[in-house]
């Protein structure tokens, strides 16, 4: 699993994969898969040939660099990691090793990973309604081993250097230019960096489009095209995908048309058309991270462009042309279809749409008791930061807010139902959008070998909460006060062990509190170093500095009114005020007020989040960033639970008995 690889394509490799194992010819794969609630290839895990070999816990398994080449003491990844094989029995009797399981847990845990044995139900059942969205092509399904020099992967020019050579600080192929290219993406911005390693310059660049790592990778290959002028030119890039897409095109032009990069990796194919009469151009893969000099420059550029602000002459915006916006023609029906008002009014709209986008715009404009009180720019994020936001997730927003989110309250309302506004799983909850939206729904399904029931709308609520609880935290960590030392304690998710963010040291000390009673999601010990040693005892101070302890949580909400943000915040500092005052007895220095965070429902963030961000140490410039974040993480699991709900819903109403006879 390379990490620039999209959840798309982490699908379609999965569905390539079961594919060629319902084939008769034995099939075995491995493969290293995030566990993400709602990655598009989870539903795909019940599948009978599709078997988890080991899962290792958020946090604890570190990958080796991209290119396989390195230690393996990277960063530790910050979900739970999965180890899928893909097999039939064939596949099973002619390619398993006995202890193979075994091996491949001992693997993770020399590298410090820790293997979570729990039940995990997305390998429960395989779904009636699931369907593989991508054919596996016959060359794929009928493939037979290749020759070691053929497996190394494409490239535009040259075939890939040998594995030795690519370690090698890679010789000039000729005298032309020799161009190093990189893309980065860091805190939601995009930048691409060229470097030119014969005079020593350097371009850095904002990405025009979709902002993902992958077009910045391909907006840098054009820019160095581009920079090349006439003549012999080199092009060095360390993006395996980048040199897919351009090798896909360059044999099958119309099949990358559908692509969202499309723009950019066809432009780039006709520059390099257009210099043959000029110039030779070369595009070569080289390692990732591996100490060479232009690749590591050309990193450092395209981070630079990343982190610093457009300006048009040292960091412009680069990107294909866009091309002439179309001609609007408003064409008016007979007066007998309808009036000419009507008529104008329906095309004046459109024309509004069309030519100043008032359709992405429609929320700026939502009205209601909360305009005081909301935090616009963050809560209209996803409208504005470009095109790399699924449009099912705009959809559900949408949907939601402007109250015309399709459920059983909603046809009921309208007389388009006789099932009655209630949930039809549940059945005893009313079928309103903040049912859906707040992950209420009792539904419960059963483990078929286990017999153990789990909620699947309430685990996806539960996996909303902890991701923006990590995207909190994260902003903590790098805050003013990151040093202090700081627990936590989210919540179950797929099994695994709930963190304690009120130690035990901490709990010895207080009397009439059990150790579950109360968990609040944070847990600050400010003025004692998160690198020494917990106390053993009440503290008050240390080195003269005052020991404080912060208690915080983060709750999503409903956000019809104002109100709503204020009753979650009373509805907290009640739920915590004895576990305060325990501590206030104990001799512990106590804030008096819980720190809440509050996301509403449908991706809405409020202005009141300021203050307990501050209390936290978030840094004042960093707040607005912070709110983006959450506004996201709400939006992406908004449109997973809707989908999840749909899914679960058609599912009963296909396996409901048939009437009668």
């Amino acid at each position: 699993m390379n990490p620039e690889y999209a959840l798309r394509e982490l699908r379609k490799a999965l569905e390539w994969a079961i594919a060629a194992s319902e084939r008769p010819a034995p099939f075995s794969a491995v493969g290293v898969f995030p566990r993400w609630h709602s990655a598009p290839y989870m539903n795909l895990l019940g599948h009978p040939n599709v078997l988890r070999v080991a899962t290792f816990e958020r946090n604890t398994f570190a990958f080796v660099l991209p290119d396989g080449v390195g230690d393996g003491g990277g960063r530790a990844a910050e979900w739970p990691v999965m180890v899928l094989e893909v097999s039939n029995a064939g596949g099973r009797r002619a390619y398993r090793k006995p202890g193979y399981r075994e091996g491949i847990e001992r693997a993770g845990m020399d590298v410090g990973a820790v293997v979570f044995d729990g039940v995990d139900h997305a390998f429960d059942t395989w779904g009636e309604m699931v369907s593989l969205q991508h054919k596996a092509p016959r060359d794929f399904l009928e493939a037979r081993p290749a020759p070691h020099h053929s497996a190394r992967g494409p490239a535009v020019g040259l075939p890939l250097p040998d594995p030795v050579e690519e370690r090698v600080a890679l010789a000039y192929v000729n005298d032309g230019l020799q161009l190093y290219t990189d893309g980065s993406k860091i805190r939601g911005e995009v930048g691409a960096g060229v470097y030119d390693a014969l005079s020593g310059k350097g371009l850095t660049m904002k990405v025009q489009g979709p902002q993902t790592v992958n077009r910045a990778e391909l907006v840098a290959i054009l820019a160095a095209l581009r920079y090349a002028g006439n003549g012999d030119a080199v092009i060095y890039t360390d993006s395996l995908v980048a040199l897919l897409k351009l090798r896909n095109w360059i044999l099958r032009p119309g099949r990358g048309r559908g692509d969202k990069h499309a723009d950019v990796v066809g432009e780039i194919c006709s520059l390099i058309a257009t210099r043959r009469a000029t110039g030779r151009t070369q595009i070569l893969k080289v390692p990732a991270h591996t100490g060479l000099a232009g690749n590591e420059e050309a990193d450092r550029l395209a981070k630079k462009a990343a982190l610093d602000p457009w300006h048009l002459e040292h960091n412009p915006l680069v990107g294909p042309e866009a091309p002439a916006p179309p001609r609007f023609v408003l064409r008016l029906a007979r007066p007998r279809e309808g009036s000419l008002k009507q008529q104008l009014r329906e095309g004046v709209v459109e024309w509004l749409t069309k030519t100043h986008e008032l359709g992405q715009v429609f929320h700026d404009i939502w009205k209601g008791p909360l305009v005081d009180s909301l935090d616009t720019d963050p809560s209209t994020w996803m409208w504005r930061r470009g095109g790399d936001i699924p449009r099912a997730q705009l959809i559900h927003v949408l949907r939601m807010r402007t109250g015309e989110f399709v459920c059983n309250y909603w046809l009921h309302k309208r007389g388009l139902t006789d099932q009655g506004p209630a949930c039809p799983l549940c059945a005893w909850h009313m079928d309103r959008w903040g049912h859906t939206a707040g992950g209420h729904c009792g539904f419960e399904q059963v483990h078929p070998v286990t017999g153990l029931t789990h909620k699947p709308l309430g685990g996806l609520a539960t996996a909303r909460h902890n991701a923006a609880c990590r995207v909190v935290a994260s902003a903590m960590v790098h805050g003013t006060k990151g040093k202090h030392l700081t627990l936590h304690s989210f919540g179950r998710e797929n099994g695994e062990r709930e963190q304690q963010s009120v130690p035990d040291w901490m709990l010895q000390t207080l009397t009439g509190v059990g150790r579950l009673a109360y968990k609040p999601d944070y847990l600050m010990l400010e003025g004692w170093p998160a690198t020494a040693p917990p106390p053993s005892q009440v503290v008050k101070s240390r080195g003269g500095v005052a020991v404080r302890v912060v208690l915080a949580d983060l709750t999503f909400t409903m956000d019809c009114d104002s109100e709503d943000w204020e009753a979650a915040r009373r509805e907290k500092q009640v739920k915590y005020t004895p576990l305060l005052h325990a501590m206030r007895a104990a001799g512990w220095l106590v804030n008096p007020t819980v720190q809440v965070i509050t996301v509403g429902h449908r991706a809405t963030l409020p202005l009141s989040n300021k203050n307990p961000m501050l209390e936290l140490g978030v840094r004042s410039g960093d707040i607005q960033e912070l709110q983006r974040a959450l506004h996201v993480v709400a939006a992406k699991y908004l449109a997973s639970l809707v989908r999840l709900t749909r899914v679960l819903r058609s599912r009963r109403v296909m396996r409901r008995p048939a009437q009668g006879g």
